[in-house]
């Protein structure tokens, strides 16, 4: 299966970020939080997010944990 423009920027991206992916992943495993209390996790995130230029809404849905991201022109 032959990749479109898109699908291959987006690959690319995902493979630029890995490391900071794979950084974020080994953080969160290593603070177990339970579910809804995820305070370690959800801050991690949200920084992390709004670093790399993404809008976040924290608080999301009345879950103090939960959280909505968003990047570019699409609301």
């Amino acid at each position: 299966m032959e990749l479109n423009e898109t699908q291959t920027r987006i690959i690319q991206e995902i493979e630029d970020a890995s490391e900071v992916i794979l950084n974020l992943s080994h953080q969160i495993h290593a603070n177990p939080e339970l579910g809804y209390e995820e305070r370690f996790a959800s801050g991690l995130l949200c920084e992390t997010l709004e670093r790399y230029g993404f809008r976040v809404e924290r608080g999301y849905a009345d879950i103090p944990t939960a959280f909505c991201a968003r990047k570019g022109c699409r609301a």
